[in-house]
């Protein structure tokens, strides 16, 4: 028997189990045993031992060992058997909790639903404030399982909140069990997650045409926390945030004008987040918002760090549109500052002489890149300007040609070749009548 052989028979059993070739144990039954005896004898049922119902629709049928396993060859026997004789054995060789006597008998007769299941429906509990308290504490295993005493809400069940009109509780049981549990939100058709035996329950609710999705739009009881201050409220999956109704008997679940807390604790208690961030509209803990001088708004931490940008300069937070990398400095709000470009840089606009940068009809240029116009005595771009006669540069519409020169307009130097070019043409226009 090599390795090769015994991972080709693992591969085979597993194909097995998922193909439908064996008739696999319902998830419902190893989610519930690994509930409560411990998550190796569901874990190793399925994935060491390849259990699944045997062909005469009682028993279980397993591979006991590596030598069977190459051999494809599987043992019949009554799960407390397999249980005492197979998997007490392996978890002692393997230092892992051992099952009881009396919880092999348990789980014998939770076998017993398995080989006689029936086909199941979803049931809905009473909307009673106890109806809904009970089937929670009975039911699979969560935050909001336990018992009420556990939470600090002064005697309330933290899951009283769910009976109103907008919400059912739906459920699974089989025998005196519950397996599985959800919440639906009559205002937008959805269900929320499922706990327990999630396999079965979901087509179920999905046959309802219901999707996936939280409670938001839903209202749940107002119940005053006795114990502690303000209100009684379970963990929520999805949406959490909770606001006022202006009712005395609910509230509403989402984000609303006048927010209330944050449904994010397993004690019970609605946490009090207090204040809104003007950036994204979520709500957190005060100490988790700071106030942005530069913007005059609340912002979270979250989006502080998305879209805000320390400034050594202004000595606060810059919004990242707002913010600019200036040279000599760092990010500067280019709201509060007189910021110029040139060529993709940012330069304060007091500072330009520092760094040999000159305006030019609006726009900024390097200095090498300009000289000074003669006649308007501003600066023009080199590419737009003309050189004169006496090595000085006017921009294109103060130069004038003569006899192949630019001059400027204007200039002493133009007049005086305007002179001599005259006395010429009046020379040679006496030479030439003489």
């Amino acid at each position: 028997m090599t390795s090769n052989d015994i991972s080709n028979a693992e591969k085979r059993e597993a194909t097995r189990m998922r193909d439908g070739t064996y008739k696999t144990i319902p998830q419902w039954f190893l989610e519930n045993i690994s509930e409560k005896y411990g998550y190796y004898l569901a874990s190793r049922m399925r994935n060491e031992f390849y259990c699944h119902i045997a062909s005469d629709g009682v028993s279980i049928a397993f591979t006991p060992n590596q030598e069977k396993l190459v051999a494809d060859r599987q043992v019949v026997s009554k799960i407390g058997r397999f249980i005492s004789k197979t998997y007490n054995p392996y978890a002692k060789e393997h230092n892992l909790q051992t099952i009881s006597a009396e919880d092999i008998a348990k789980i014998s007769n939770e076998w017993r639903h398995v080989v006689d299941e029936k086909p199941v429906q979803l049931m809905y509990a009473d909307q009673s404030r106890d109806a809904i308290a009970e089937i929670y504490t009975s039911g699979p295993n969560s935050c909001m399982s336990s018992d009420t005493d556990d939470f600090y809400t002064g005697g309330v069940h933290p899951t009283e909140v769910y009976a109103t009109d907008d919400i059912k509780l739906a459920y699974i049981k089989r025998g005196s069990r519950i397996t599985a549990r959800c919440l639906i939100n009559k205002t937008n058709d959805q269900y929320t997650r499922i706990y327990g035996d999630s396999a079965t329950m979901k087509p179920l609710l999905e046959a309802l045409n219901l999707t996936s999705g939280d409670l938001t739009g839903a209202r749940l009881l107002r119940i005053d926390n006795d114990s502690e201050s303000g209100l009684v409220m379970p963990y929520l999956d999805g949406e959490g945030a909770i606001y006022s109704t202006n009712s005395d008997e609910y509230v509403k679940v989402g984000r609303g004008v006048e927010h209330l807390g944050q449904a994010d604790s397993t004690q019970g208690m609605l946490e009090d987040h207090g204040m809104c961030c003007d950036e994204c509209g979520d709500h957190t803990h005060e100490e988790n918002i700071h106030y942005i001088e530069s913007v005059d708004r609340h912002v979270c931490e979250s989006c502080v760090d998305d879209n805000y940008t320390w400034s050594n300069y202004d000595e606060t937070m810059i919004h990242n549109d707002n913010a600019v990398y200036v040279e000599g400095h760092d990010y500067i709000d280019e709201n509060n500052h007189n910021i110029v470009e040139c060529n993709g840089s940012y330069y304060m606009e007091d500072e330009l002489h520092e760094y040999d940068i000159v305006e030019i009809n609006g726009d900024y240029y390097p200095l090498d890149e300009c000289v000074m116009c003669e006649y308007s005595e501003e600066f023009i771009l080199h590419a737009d300007a003309t050189e004169c006669e006496g090595g000085v540069y006017v921009a294109d519409e103060y130069a004038r040609e003569l006899n192949g020169l630019m001059y400027v307009v204007g200039s002493d130097e133009l007049q005086e070749a305007i002179t001599d070019s005259v006395d010429t043409f009046r020379l040679e226009l006496e030479g030439a009548t003489a």
